[in-house]
C-alpha cells in the first residue's frame, strides 16, 4: 500500500489547481487521479470567459486554458489518467483505485482533495450529499456505467438533453444492446423525440415511463427502465423537481471561501465543481490554487 500526503481525486481544473498550487509550495507528496485518458478534458467544451482573473486580463474558452495548462507542464510524475476512485475509508484514510479498468490499487493518504465534478459524480451521495428518482441519473453517470463497470443503467434507457454529450451517450447505450430514446426540445432529427413539455414521470419506487406532450400537442407515454438527463437539467432546469434529482450542495460548505473542509472529517477538502458547481473554470481553478496554499 503506497502513502501519501495529498491524495487528489480529479484531473479538472478545481484538481489541477490544487496540484499546482502545492507544487509551487515545494510539496511533492502528492497523486492525482483522473478517471479519463486526458487531464482537463470537460474544458474543450467550455464557452468564452470574459471576467478576468490572477492569470488572464482577457476572455478565453477553455479549450485555450487547457492548452496553456498542459503545454507548460508534465504531470505525469504527480498525476495518473484512467484511474478512478472506486472505494472510500474516511475514517482510515485509505482509498481504492481502480486503474486502466483492471488493476485495483490501494492508496493511503494523510489528506483527500474531492475535485470531482458535482454535475459528473457516479457516487451520488458519498461525494455529494442529496437524492435522485430510483433510476434516473445524469448523462455521465450512464456513460461512466456503461464504460467502467459491469451493470447496466436498465434495458430501455431514456435520455433527456439536446447537447453532444448526451448524443454520444445515446451511442454507448446502443453500442450496448441498450433501447434507447432521446427526447429533446431543440434536435429535429427523426431520431429524436421531439417533445414541447415533459408532463410526468411514472412509476411507483422506480420509473417506468415518461410522459410528453409534442409539438403538436399529442400526449404520448414512452416506456423507460431508467432516465440520463443532461446535468444542465439536473442542476438547474425547471424539470429538476419534477425528474426527482435534488443535490443539498450546502451541505458541504463549510469554513471559509478558500477552505473547504468536509463536516465530518477534518482532512478531507472539496474543491472546483465538487464545492460547488462554478461554470467558470478560471474561479475553479484559482479556488484549488488557493486552497492548497491556505493549507500548508
Amino acid at each position: 500500500m503506497k502513502s501519501y500526503k495529498y491524495c487528489i481525486i480529479g484531473g479538472g481544473p478545481g484538481g489541477i489547481g490544487f496540484l499546482n498550487g502545492l507544487r509551487n509550495t515545494g510539496e511533492t507528496d502528492v497523486i492525482l487521479f483522473e478517471g479519463r485518458e486526458d487531464f482537463l478534458y470537460t474544458l474543450s467544451f467550455m464557452p468564452f470567459v470574459k471576467k478576468s482573473s490572477r492569470m488572464f486580463t482577457e476572455e478565453i474558452t477553455g479549450k485555450q486554458f487547457r492548452n496553456f495548462l498542459l503545454e507548460n507542464d508534465d504531470y505525469s510524475r504527480y498525476a495518473k489518467p484512467n484511474s478512478r476512485l472506486i472505494g472510500l475509508d474516511k475514517e482510515n484514510g485509505i482509498g481504492t483505485v481502480n486503474s486502466n479498468g483492471k488493476e485495483h490499487l490501494t492508496i493511503k493518504y494523510s489528506t483527500l482533495i474531492i475535485a470531482a465534478g458535482a454535475l459528473q459524480s457516479i457516487y451520488g451521495k458519498e461525494l455529494l450529499p442529496g437524492y435522485r428518482g430510483a433510476g434516473t441519473f445524469t448523462t455521465y453517470q450512464v456513460s461512466e456505467m456503461l464504460t467502467w463497470y459491469s451493470f447496466l443503467p436498465g434495458k430501455n434507457l431514456g435520455i433527456i438533453g439536446e447537447s453532444e454529450y448526451a448524443l454520444e451517450t445515446a451511442l454507448i447505450a446502443e453500442s450496448k444492446g441498450l433501447n434507447v430514446t432521446l427526447f429533446s426540445n431543440s434536435i429535429s432529427e427523426k431520431e429524436c423525440i421531439n417533445y414541447k413539455s415533459i408532463l410526468s414521470l411514472q412509476g411507483d419506487e422506480h420509473i417506468g415511463a415518461i410522459e410528453i406532450e409534442t409539438k403538436s400537442g399529442k400526449r404520448t407515454h414512452y416506456p423507460v427502465d431508467s432516465l440520463a438527463v443532461d446535468g444542465e437539467f439536473s442542476m438547474e432546469h425547471k424539470l429538476r423537481d419534477l425528474i426527482g434529482i435534488e443535490w443539498d450542495i450546502d451541505a458541504w460548505q463549510a469554513g471559509t471561501e478558500h477552505n473547504q473542509r468536509h463536516p465530518d472529517f477534518e482532512n478531507i477538502y472539496v474543491t472546483g465543481d465538487a464545492f460547488k458547481p462554478k461554470f467558470n473554470f478560471l474561479e475553479q481553478y484559482e479556488n484549488g490554487y488557493n486552497l492548497a496554499g491556505g493549507l500548508k
